[in-house]
């Protein structure tokens, strides 16, 4: 898997696609002379602008995506890591709070600080070229590098989606591992008996939705299980303590479902059997993996606030 073209069937299409079209219709300026400001452009780099128009109508991620690829190519040696590198693939990931483009070198120096451009940092991590893929020009570390930064960096939520998007796309979880353990760069032992366990937990959960809420409840004083039979009438993907279950992009009311006149039984029966649920005593919270995305934060102390409210009498007007 080390070699470029093998790599690169892994990379999203969609993403190598905005990529392409950044590298078509980005603006050069001078590094010497000030850039000119201009309503109609996005200074996405120091020496590179995008029409504004399109850029604001990137997703977050895409607008990243973006970032990157410029900052990255205005260094001659430099590749992006961790998340920054992840974005360039398409992999699955979350936006942390900090978004300073982060690189490195292969030799693992770091740069001058007269030559640091701003929101860029550069990581002391050694990099082997045959862990280096370039992506339209642009150098990332390949997908089982990438994992194993995330884990080396401690972005655990994004580690455990990481390695979520590599078994996706048909990596096995015993190859994933194999390479996190004998991954020759420095790593202390908790993060590397990190990365050779998460790939074999990860594989319960085959979808981003279920894996990002699983992620971030799990490092969470929220106890949480998965693939869990209620009272032999239902199953939930996530259940939290012994009663709540996270349902993430479900509708509750199955009415996709019931636009094909064939399904309307089957969605009068998955409603009856969601009453039945409830009235055994569990509960259900709805989330979108939008909803989780923008506000993870938000997300676990929703789930952590109903499962003291449980504990709690209930009053009623």
């Amino acid at each position: 898997m080390g070699e470029d073209r093998a790599w690169r069937d892994f990379a999203d299409q969609h993403v190598q696609e905005v990529r392409q079209q950044y590298l078509r219709e980005r603006v050069q300026v001078s590094r010497k002379e000030p850039p000119t400001r201009s309503p109609s452009l996005s200074f996405v780099s120091p020496t590179s602008a995008v029409p504004a128009k399109w850029f604001r109508g990137l997703s977050i991620k895409l607008q990243l995506t973006v970032r990157g690829a410029a900052a990255v190519r205005d260094s001659r040696k430099a590749v992006l890591i961790g998340w920054w590198a992840a974005a360039q693939w398409g992999m699955w990931f979350i936006v942390p709070k900090d978004q300073t483009v982060e690189m490195a070198l292969p030799s693992g120096y770091q740069p001058s600080k007269s030559k640091l451009p701003p929101r860029v940092r550069f990581i002391s991590n050694k990099i082997r070229e045959e862990e280096i893929v370039e992506l339209d020009g642009v150098r990332v570390t390949h997908p089982l590098r990438t994992y194993v930064d995330m884990c080396r960096m401690g972005q655990r939520t994004n580690a455990w989606l990481a390695a979520g998007w590599l078994l996706n796309r048909g990596l096995s979880a015993d190859e994933i591992s194999s390479y996190a353990a004998s991954f020759e760069g420095t790593m202390r032992p908790n993060l590397r008996r990190l990365a050779v366990s998460l790939p074999h937990r990860a594989k319960e959960l085959t979808s981003f939705p279920h894996l990002l809420a699983y992620a971030l409840l799990i490092d969470s004083p929220v106890y949480v299980r998965t693939h869990c039979e209620l009272d032999e009438m239902g199953h939930a993907i996530l259940l939290a303590g012994n009663d709540l279950v996270i349902a993430v992009n479900e509708d509750p009311l199955w009415r996709q479902l019931e636009a094909d006149p064939k399904d309307k039984q089957l969605a009068r029966r998955l409603r009856r059997r969601e009453r039945w649920v409830a009235s055994r005593g569990f509960r259900k919270l709805y989330f979108t993996a939008e909803e989780i995305e923008a506000d993870p934060e938000g997300f676990v102390s929703e789930v952590l606030g109903a499962r003291h409210l449980r504990r709690r009498d209930l009053s009623y007007w």
